[in-house]
C-alpha cells in the first residue's frame, strides 16, 4: 500500500460529502509509522515548482522512489529523478538528473519536520582554476503544521550548496505554502478515492539576486508565485498490492515577474499531471 494511503473498510459506505471528508489523501505522503518498505513509479509530464517550469518548458521526468521508517515517526524517502528528452537543448545526463533524499519526523498529529537534500550530481561547472562556480545542489529544511482539519502550512528555508563563485546568495530562500485537500469521495465498488486540492504559495527567492550572466544586476524575486489547483484520484489494489494515483493540476501565476522566469513559455498559466504506481515490499 502506498505511503499515506489505507485499506478501505469491509462494510458498505454510502457516498456522502461527511464520509468523503473523513477519508485519508490520496496522493503518496512520507509518514508511514511502521517498518514497512514502500516504493513506486512516477510520472510527472512537467516539474512546476514555485512558480516556475523547473527543467524548462514541459521538461517530463519519471521519477522512481522508496520509502522506509526506521523508527516511530521517522521516516526516509529516497527518489532518483530521470528526464526523458533535452532540457533547452540541453543533454540531461549532463547536468539535471538529480537524487532526492528526505528525512521526516511527526512530532505529534500538528508538527512535522524535516530536511530534504536535492542532488544533481552533474551539474559542476568549473573556472579555469577549477573552482566549483556553478552547482545547483541544495538542501531544504521545513517545518509543517496542520492548522485545521485538511488545512495545511508549510514553511521552507533552502541554502544551496554553492555560492556559484560568490554570485549567488547560499542561504536566504524561504518559500510558503498553505494547502488544502477536500474529499469529494470514496468509491468502495471500485476502491477509488476522488478529492480536490489547493495551494497559495509565496516565495523569497533571493538565489537569483546575482547571476554570473549578469553579476550586477539584483535580480530577486519575492512575491506570490502560485495558486494552484488540483483533482487527485487514487485507487487501492489495482492488480494484487499494487495502488496507483493520477493527479491532474492547474496553476496561475498571480505576477508576471514569476513567469518571466520560464523561458520559453512566459503565459501565466500552467497545466500537468503526476500518474503513479505504488507497493508495499
Amino acid at each position: 500500500m502506498a505511503p499515506g494511503q489505507k485499506k478501505p473498510p469491509k462494510q458498505k459506505l454510502k457516498i456522502t460529502k461527511e464520509s468523503a471528508k473523513q477519508k485519508p489523501k490520496p496522493q503518496p505522503q512520507y509518514f508511514l509509522n511502521d517498518t514497512a518498505v514502500y516504493t513506486g513509479l512516477a510520472f510527472h509530464s512537467n516539474k512546476f515548482w514555485r512558480g516556475r517550469d523547473f527543467y524548462g518548458d514541459s521538461a517530463s521526468l519519471i521519477r522512481p522512489w522508496i520509502s522506509y521508517s526506521p523508527f516511530a515517526h521517522a521516516d526516509l524517502h529516497a527518489e532518483w529523478e530521470l528526464l526523458t528528452g533535452d532540457v533547452n537543448g540541453v543533454d540531461p545526463d549532463a547536468t539535471f538528473n538529480a537524487l532526492n533524499f528526505t528525512f521526516n519526523y511527526n512530532i505529534n498529529y500538528e508538527f512535522s519536520t524535516g530536511i530534504r537534500m536535492n542532488w544533481f550530481y552533474n551539474s559542476d561547472r568549473t573556472d579555469n582554476n577549477g573552482v566549483i562556480i556553478e552547482d545547483l545542489s541544495f538542501m531544504t529544511a521545513y517545518l509543517k503544521y496542520n492548522v485545521y482539519d485538511n488545512l495545511d502550512f508549510e514553511l521552507n528555508a533552502d541554502y544551496y550548496l554553492s555560492d556559484a563563485g560568490g554570485a549567488r546568495s547560499q542561504l536566504g530562500d524561504f518559500y510558503m505554502k498553505l494547502d488544502y485537500y477536500y474529499g469529494l469521495a470514496y468509491i468502495r465498488s471500485i476502491l477509488l478515492n476522488i478529492g480536490l486540492n489547493a495551494s497559495l504559495a509565496y516565495y523569497i527567492n533571493n538565489r537569483l539576486d546575482e547571476t554570473i550572466l549578469t553579476p550586477s544586476t539584483d535580480e530577486g524575486v519575492s512575491g506570490f508565485s502560485d495558486l494552484t489547483l488540483g483533482v487527485a484520484l487514487s485507487r487501492y489494489r489495482i492488480i494484487d498490492r499494487v495502488s496507483g494515483y493520477l493527479n491532474l493540476n492547474m496553476a496561475w501565476l498571480p505576477s508576471d515577474k514569476w513567469s518571466s522566469l520560464n523561458a520559453y513559455d512566459q503565459s501565466r498559466l500552467r497545466f500537468w499531471f503526476v500518474a503513479g504506481l505504488s507497493t508495499r515490499i
